[in-house]
């Protein structure tokens, strides 16, 4: 819990902070929240994220994020292995749950996506066959070009 408690006292979550608004994640919430880009440190974020999209794909991404979730899931769940108390033991559960809930939706959304590529299946292919589709409606018909 000392973790989790030192993150929600820290200057970067405390309400007004303008670094945090600025730099951190309740900054990048409210840019999401507004439409705004990001700027400073969450710009280069997501220049790194974009970079790394273009390397491994939808999937790759994916599967780090699970693989990550899980990675935390399971520090939590040692660590309420090991609590001492139950009011400890309830700060970590409600953590571990929603990091657990999380894992399970990434991975099956990993499940999904693997599995359409396993059949051959992606975007690119549905989008050209859709394109080639009304191309060839929008020739007319019974006549000469």
């Amino acid at each position: 819990m000392k973790a989790h408690t030192n993150l929600n006292k820290s200057r970067l979550s405390r309400p007004g902070n303008q670094s945090a608004l600025k730099h951190g994640g309740a900054g990048g919430v409210k840019a999401l929240s507004t439409g705004v880009p990001f700027k400073g440190v969450l710009s280069d974020i997501e220049s790194n994220v974009r970079a790394e999209l273009a390397d491994v794909g939808i999937s790759g991404l994916i599967e780090r994020d699970a693989i990550r979730l899980q990675t935390v899931s399971d520090a939590y769940w040692q660590a309420i292995q090991g609590a001492q108390d139950a009011e400890t033991m309830t700060g970590y559960l409600k953590v571990w749950g929603w990091l657990h809930n999380s894992t399970i939706r990434a991975l099956e959304t990993l499940q999904k996506a693997k599995s359409a590529q396993d059949r051959g299946i992606n975007a690119k292919d549905v989008l050209e066959a859709i394109q080639m589709t009304r191309n060839d409606t929008d020739k007319p018909q019974g006549g000469t070009e």
